[in-house]
C-alpha cells in the first residue's frame, strides 16, 4: 500500500506532465496572433499578396497560416481574383 505523501507525489507529477503536455504550441501560438493581427485588417477583402506584404513573410508561410484560418472557419476565400476575408460570424457557428 502506497503512503498518502506518495499518492500526492504522483498527482503532482501526472499534473506537471499534462500541463506540459498540453500547452499550446508555438505554431499554434503565432497562429492566434497572425490572427489577431488578420481578423481587423481582412474586414475588406485583401489578396494574398497585400498579407504577404502586411505580415512581412514569405509567400509560402502566409499561405500556410491562411489556408489554417480558412480551414478553422476564421477566413473566407473570395475568386476571382482569390482574396481573403474575415468569415461571416454566422457562417462560424456552423
Amino acid at each position: 500500500m502506497k503512503a498518502e505523501g506518495e499518492d500526492q507525489n504522483e498527482l503532482h507529477q501526472t499534473v506537471f506532465y499534462l500541463s506540459r503536455v498540453c500547452r499550446p504550441f508555438p505554431a499554434d501560438a503565432l497562429l492566434k496572433a497572425v490572427q489577431a493581427i488578420l481578423e481587423p485588417t481582412l474586414a475588406s477583402p485583401r489578396s494574398e499578396a497585400e498579407i504577404v506584404q502586411l505580415l512581412a513573410v514569405t509567400k509560402p508561410q502566409a499561405k500556410a497560416w491562411l489556408s489554417r484560418l480558412v480551414e478553422e472557419g476564421v477566413l473566407e476565400t473570395l475568386k476571382k481574383p482569390v482574396r481573403y476575408r474575415v468569415a461571416n460570424s454566422s457562417q462560424r457557428l456552423l
